[in-house]
């Protein structure tokens, strides 16, 4: 028994020395897995450092390149300045130059026809025309600034036409430099105060311009006169005048002169025009023979002359003249409509505000003697409705035609 416990007791010691060595060796394998995780801990440690480092780098280039763009911004928005500066000014001194020429051409002008040319370049060339919504142009004051400036600028300019009489004569020949020459050229240039230059169009219908309400001269001193009576009651405050409406009403008598021209240019270029289609001779002299009978400008040009035939007494004319509408198609009547229109509002207009329209002597011994004559071929359709209109306008604007 006694060997028995001591074979135990040597297996049992063998055993535990087995063990301790077992575990000594992991201790070491231990020992040895620390030490690689401290190195491999110190070597994140100056990774993470380095990355630090490459992060502060980054943050300072960063840095570099917002203020390099703020600085890029900046010089952009100065250059853009700058751009938008010699753009308004290339624009200002350009469209001066043309109003200067025109001027001088409304001026020297041999016939009614060129004068009216002259005049709707005139009206296109003023700033307020050519607005555009961009760069300097980006706000309503602006365009309100050059609405003012334009109006100023146009009465100045029309006093050296104004012959001081309270109407202009209706078939006053163009002659330079005497007083019928002036009323020639106030007559055209009252015949052209509604031209909108292409340009306005085309701006008002971008995005920027879109709700923009249309302009032209002609508009700028209707609505202003319009405002007079308001105005005096005190029912218009005066911060809500503008600068515009205060400058045509400062030169009333001529802005209503202005008008009252608008009335007679038109209606000596509507009988004009009938006067063509009807084959009347020109009189010598009394327009210019050199341009097409087709455009607008030959017909007020030469139907002044046709005109002025039916009231020479050196003519041997007779004073009563027939007016055929069998001779006119459907777009010479609806033409002559046109024109007519343009009298009749004028002249309610006129009436509007209290003042009595004028019939220039000349035009109503010409339309007082007007025959008209009805057409004997039966027709249907647009040319029947278009004479029916024409006779309609007609006796408008000659209530005592017989």
């Amino acid at each position: 028994m006694k060997s028995r416990e001591k074979i135990i007791l040597i297996a049992g010691t063998m055993m535990l020395g087995l063990a301790a060595c077992d575990m000594k060796k992991q201790l070491t394998e231990m020992h040895d897995s620390t030490g690689r995780l401290e190195q491999n801990t110190k070597k994140m440690g100056e990774t993470t450092e380095n990355m630090d480092k490459t992060t502060a780098s980054m943050y300072d280039t960063t840095t570099v390149m917002a203020k390099t763009t703020s600085s890029m911004h900046g010089t952009t928005q100065g250059m853009s300045a700058v751009t938008n500066e010699l753009v308004d000014l290339a624009r200002m001194n350009d469209s001066s130059s043309q109003r200067r020429d025109a001027l001088h051409a409304i001026k020297t002008a041999d016939s009614l026809g060129m004068k009216v040319e002259e005049g709707a370049k005139y009206f296109s060339s003023f700033e307020f025309q050519l607005f555009n919504g961009l760069g300097q142009d980006s706000t309503k004051e602006k365009r309100t600034e050059l609405q003012y400036l334009a109006v100023a600028e146009f009465f100045k300019a029309l006093k050296e036409f104004d012959t001081g009489a309270d109407y202009t004569k209706a078939l006053a020949q163009a002659k330079s430099g005497d007083e019928a020459n002036k009323d020639a050229s106030f007559n055209a240039i009252a015949a052209t105060l509604h031209v909108i230059n292409r340009k306005q169009n085309e701006y008002l219908k971008s995005n920027t311009l879109k709700d923009t309400e249309k302009v032209s001269m002609l508009s700028m001193i209707t609505s202003s006169l319009e405002k007079k009576e308001a105005i005096n009651k005190g029912e218009i405050r005066p911060e809500e005048i503008s600068e515009y409406t205060k400058e045509v009403l400062a030169n009333e008598r001529l802005a209503l002169r202005l008008i009252q021209a608008r009335v007679t240019a038109f209606s000596t270029i509507a009988f004009g025009e009938v006067s063509l289609i009807q084959g009347w001779p020109l009189v010598q002299k009394a327009a210019a023979t050199n341009l097409d009978s087709n455009s607008i400008t030959g017909r007020i040009a030469k139907g002044a002359g046709q005109l002025l035939s039916k009231v020479s007494p050196s003519l041997n004319t007779t004073p009563q003249w027939e007016l055929k509408v069998e001779k006119f198609n459907v777009v010479q009547l609806q033409l002559f409509v046109k024109l007519m229109n343009q009298v009749l509002e004028g002249q309610q207009f006129l009436t509007k505000l209290g003042v009595v329209p004028h019939k220039d002597e000349s035009l109503k011994t010409v339309l007082n003697n007007v025959v008209y004559v009805e057409a004997k071929d039966q027709v249907t359709g647009p040319l029947l409705e278009a004479r029916q209109k024409f006779k309609e306008t007609l006796n408008q604007f000659l209530p005592t035609q017989k």
